[in-house]
């Protein structure tokens, strides 16, 4: 850190920021100074609302004497955060903190981003959890800024095809009146404005546009970063003046504030005409940046039509291919479809068939029964004859048998008529053979 650095309280750091959060953040913090003083031995707290993902503001405080809170509704990343104060979450609609806890509370361009009916309420919230001093800085209709933003925008537009977010934003609706502002804070409470122009208009026109412009070109991003640089060391301290961009307005301070800004003396004279040169530069740089673009995108146009005429080459082939491939297709299917009418046809006249077998199978069947049953009568019938004829071939044997005993036939005669009886008997399966009784 160098002794200019020392004397003003910046980061080293603090230099390399675009010149429109330099002129912004210089200026704040330099007020603030003012208007809290400095105790190393009890810190002066202060709050820096809409702080951004990148608390800028930071950068140009003290490193000591001072107890910093920044507050946005995302966390920088832990880089910026090391050594650098609190940072909190919130929204500046409903401030996490207690009443009249901050010596000072700043909002650096942060309210012409909120919706018009918000920004009273914001003023509110800051009020509350100040100790009756804030600096809030913001862009103002006054001056003709909205025509100047405008001009820029247009330019923008020209080049890079689409108009800035955040000048898109500023122009879709009306910037905030630092004499709205004032009067509601002195009515509401009582809260006297000291207005500090910050930003002489018609240089900020000419380094917002230049800056834009070359910092959405990536290889000309260094040099862009160079000139605001430069601008930051060697022409800040002279555009503290109107017409101004904006207004830096000091509410609640118990004396008179002051914000040097330096007369164009011959220093001044040369750090501009190198200004003017260096934009020129750039201007030039941006003329061939974009030429060479367009021969680029040209050359990324023409490796592309002729990809796709390779391409559209080999759809065509492969169209050809596959409409031969259809046609064919076509042909086998139709071959199937003959093929599959002579099988259904075919399939029919055995399904036919196959109906008539079953019909005639059950007419054999039914006939098989019939006779079946009829052979099982016939055998009944026979087993009855049989049955009945030996029936009665015993019952001769057994007369006869009567007659000879009545005759008194000898023992050898009877002897042979059992014999003959029994082998009669064996012939008729074992039947039991007839006893005589006496």
């Amino acid at each position: 850190m160098n002794q200019r650095d020392l004397e003003l309280g910046f980061a080293p750091d603090a230099w390399d920021v675009s010149f429109d959060v330099f002129q912004r953040c210089a200026a704040t913090a330099h007020l603030m100074r003012e208007m809290c003083g400095k105790d190393d031995k009890t810190p002066r707290r202060i709050l820096d609302v809409g702080a951004g993902r990148s608390p800028f503001l930071s950068r140009f405080l003290p490193s000591s004497g001072y107890e910093a809170f920044f507050l946005d509704r995302e966390l920088p990343a832990p880089s910026e955060q090391e050594g650098r104060g609190w940072f909190v979450t919130g929204d500046a609609l409903a401030l996490p903190f207690p009443d009249e806890c901050f010596d000072c509370v700043s909002c650096v361009d942060v309210l012409e981003h909120l919706d018009v009916s918000d920004r009273l309420k914001a003023l509110d919230e800051m009020v509350r959890v100040s100790q009756g001093r804030l600096l809030v800085a913001v862009p103002c209709m006054e001056d003709g800024v909205r025509l100047h933003e405008e001009a820029v925008n247009s330019a923008f537009r020209a080049y890079h095809g689409t108009g800035h977010p955040r000048l898109d934003e500023h122009l879709r609706q009306p910037l905030p009146s630092e004499r709205d502002l004032r009067d509601y804070l002195a009515s509401e409470y009582g809260l006297e404005g000291q207005s500090f122009p910050n930003g002489y208009l018609p240089r900020w026109q000419e380094m917002i546009a230049f800056s834009l412009m070359l910092y959405r070109v990536p290889e000309l991003r260094e040099f862009a970063a160079l000139v605001n640089r430069f601008y930051n060391r060697e022409l800040y301290g002279y555009d503290g003046k109107g017409p101004a961009y904006r207004r830096i307005i000091a509410f609640g301070a118990d004396r008179q504030l002051l914000l040097q800004c330096r007369r164009e003396d011959a220093p001044y004279q040369r750090s501009y005409a190198q200004l003017q040169a260096y934009l020129r530069i750039g201007y030039h740089l941006l003329t061939l940046a974009g030429s060479r673009r367009v021969a680029h995108e040209r050359q990324v146009k023409e490796a592309e039509l002729a990809s796709l005429r390779t391409a559209i080459s080999n759809l065509t082939e492969e169209k050809a291919l596959r409409d031969s491939e259809i046609v064919s297709l076509r042909s086998e299917l139709k071959g199937l479809q003959g093929s599959n009418s002579a099988l259904q046809a075919r399939i029919g006249e055995l399904l036919k068939e196959l109906g008539q077998l079953r019909t005639t199978a059950s007419e054999r069947e039914q006939e098989f029964q019939a006779l079946r049953h009829e052979l099982e009568c016939i055998a009944g019938e026979i087993r009855l004859v049989e049955a009945s004829e030996r029936w009665a071939i015993g019952g001769a044997v057994v007369n006869l048998y009567r007659r000879l005993l009545l005759r008194r036939t000898g023992p050898d005669m009877l002897a042979r008529i059992a014999a003959i009886l029994d082998g009669i008997l064996a012939e008729d399966g074992g039947e039991e053979k007839p006893t005589s009784s006496n």
